[in-house]
This record gives structure tokens, C-alpha cells and sequence, in this order.
């Protein structure tokens, strides 16, 4: 018998293994859900968003479970029903209900909200137009390594806009 056919038994064991590893822990962190932990509100309503760890994607599940986490102060769910509130996800489209949520959670350092509360102040949606502002919270997003921040960044910095036009910055 050829060695390399004991080995895919083995990676397929192994492959197998991990998968239902995640499925074991979207179960417990449901019955953590269940139980009122934020946390793991949040992170089975990621899993019903994405469709992974066994679920089905579902975004009113996912919504449902992100408010949930939002009435108990969870910033990762903050930041996460404001982008559905801006994009009208499963909840009725409203850009100031988008920036209120993502201000709660810029309160708690989240720096994904950072990066999004800047492109709002950018925009002027749900918010006022302030470009300074944006600079502000886009570069505190970069800092930290945010990619999308990071091109917002360069726009910015490229088009002079609530900065200085720095074409090496950029």
C-alpha cells in the first residue's frame, strides 16, 4: 500500500474534528445566549450573519440577538447593528440610529465604530458634516490597523479634506 493513503484518513479525521469542534462551540455559546451573556449574544448573532459554525445565515436572528447585546451595553454588538441600521439590514434603513450606536461604542474603544462614525462625520449621514471630525476618528481607526480606515485615510489626505492635501501621506 502506497504511504500517502494513511495519510488523507488522517487529515480527514482531523478536518472532520475541527468542524465539529466549532459546531460544539456555537452550541454552548447559544446556551450562553440563552442564558443573557452579551458576549455570546453577540457572537452567535456573528455566526447567524456570516451563516458559519452550523447556522443558517439569518440576519433578523442576527439582529435579534445583537440588540439583545446592545440593551446590556456590548460594543462589538454596537458597532455591528449600526452598520445594519446604515445599511438597512433586516432593520428599517436610518443613518442616525447608525451613528447613535456606533458613538456608544467609540465610547468603549471600539475601533471598528471609530472607522465607521468617521465616514458618517465624512458624509454628513446621520450626522452633521465635520471633517475634522472624521480625520480624527478614520485615523484613530488606522492607527490600529483598520484596513478600510486606512484607504479612507489616504483619500482624505489625497483630496485634502479635513486635513492638509499630503500627496506622500497619502
Amino acid at each position: 500500500m502506497p504511504r500517502h493513503s494513511t495519510v488523507l484518513p488522517a487529515v480527514t479525521t482531523r478536518a472532520l474534528a475541527v468542524r465539529w469542534t466549532r459546531w460544539q462551540a456555537v452550541h454552548y455559546f447559544r446556551l450562553s445566549a440563552d442564558q443573557g451573556f452579551a458576549q455570546a449574544q453577540h457572537d452567535v448573532g456573528s455566526c447567524y450573519s456570516d451563516g458559519t459554525g452550523g447556522l443558517v445565515q439569518d440576519w433578523d436572528m442576527a439582529v435579534r440577538l445583537w440588540r439583545q447585546a446592545v440593551e446590556k451595553g456590548n460594543a462589538d454588538a454596537q458597532s455591528n447593528l449600526g452598520v445594519c441600521y446604515a445599511h438597512g439590514r433586516s432593520v428599517t434603513q436610518n443613518d442616525q440610529e447608525a451613528v447613535r450606536l456606533w458613538r456608544l461604542a467609540v465610547e468603549q474603544g471600539h475601533v471598528g465604530a471609530w472607522g465607521s462614525l468617521g465616514v458618517s462625520y465624512l458624509f454628513g449621514t446621520g450626522a452633521a458634516q465635520d471633517l475634522e471630525a472624521s480625520v480624527h476618528h478614520i485615523r484613530l481607526a488606522a492607527d490600529q490597523g483598520v484596513a478600510r480606515a486606512q484607504g479612507w485615510l489616504a483619500y482624505l489626505y489625497e483630496h485634502g479634506m479635513g486635513t492638509k492635501r499630503d500627496l506622500a501621506e497619502a
